[in-house]
């Protein structure tokens, strides 16, 4: 009964995996879509791949020159879906700061081309996505805006969804915002296609960390959202003692970073089918343990105190 439940549980996170990404940016080590889709460039300066304590590799953008520039096939879907997972670390007092912008360079009036962007919005600190087609729907806008305030140095899912006539905003699998939309995805057209940068030049850069950044060739739907915020939870369920756990992977193998109060632990790992394949006891901060491609749950035991933890390696 324990290996069903445990299989069970496991298949369930894993839910999100079967909706397939037309591409796919893990931002683990490099910027690259990992389904080889859609070209990613990065700026020269500004980005680096860090390990985050909550959700392990990560890329970070430095507010002042970092950015990424997709390729301009990147939304030439009727209907399209674009997720990521962000963190923002802005001051209050900067607004209209992007996480994407899509559009013409540095154009004075947003009213003559095709805009499609998504950022703080001022005073408010909220989201606010603005979707306009110079052609379409009589050339209105279509403004979302977020419910929840957004605060600094926490982790958000932004799911931004255009299909079936309308557009749909979502925060860690919740919907915010849902407007009727009179054109399709494909019917924008952009010369520039950034994240972390706006089209005005005026306008501040991304400052923070993003990771598993998607995006889809359908209109996702609330309940594929809500599974996949749940699929892609960070990798640590902190313990009540003990909020200095962190657990991620990296390319073949998990790595467990644990406190001193730890540093004895038993770590086991159990694979998709609830078998165990790999049971360890640490022996110094940072355990490492080999493993093949796939979806794995990591237990660490000392004790009264258990961490449990879902880490997906590639």
């Amino acid at each position: 009964m324990r290996t069903k439940l445990l299989t069970i549980a496991l298949m369930g996170l894993i839910s999100g995996k079967l909706m397939a990404q037309y591409s796919f940016f893990p931002f683990d080590t490099d910027a690259k879509d990992a389904n080889k889709k859609i070209v990613c460039t990065a700026s020269e300066d500004g980005i680096a791949f860090v390990t985050d304590t909550a959700r392990g590799p990560v890329i970070e953008f430095d507010g002042s020159n970092g950015y990424l520039q997709l390729g301009s096939n990147a939304f030439n879907f009727d209907a399209m879906t674009f997720n990521v997972w962000f963190l923002w670390d802005v001051p209050a007092s900067v607004w209209w700061v992007r996480i994407f912008d899509f559009g013409k360079p540095d154009n004075p009036d947003p009213g003559n081309h095709d805009v499609n962007f998504l950022t703080t919005f001022a005073f408010e600190d909220k989201l606010r996505w603005v979707i306009h087609s110079d052609e379409a729907a009589g050339g209105i806008d279509t403004i979302l805006m977020s419910k929840a305030k957004i605060d600094v140095k926490k982790w958000y899912m932004l799911t931004c969804v255009h299909g079936g006539g309308k557009a749909e905003l979502y925060l860690n699998g919740e919907l915010q915002s849902s407007k009727s939309i009179g054109f399709k995805a494909s019917d924008l057209v952009y010369d520039n296609c950034y994240v972390g940068k706006s089209n005005w030049a005026a306008d501040a850069l991304f400052k923070g960390r993003m990771d598993n950044m998607a995006i889809y060739n359908k209109a996702l739907t609330a309940d594929e959202i809500a599974q996949l915020y749940q699929s892609q939870l960070p990798t640590v369920v902190r313990g009540t003692q003990n909020a200095n756990v962190s657990i991620f992977s990296r390319p073949g193998r998990i790595v467990a970073q644990l406190p001193a109060s730890l540093s004895q632990a038993t770590i086991v790992v159990y694979n998709v089918a609830g078998l165990e394949v790999a049971k360890i006891k640490a022996n110094s901060a940072t355990t490492e343990l080999p493993v093949k491609s796939g979806l794995y749950l990591v237990k660490v035991s000392s004790g009264s105190q258990n961490y449990t933890a879902k880490v997906m390696v590639r």
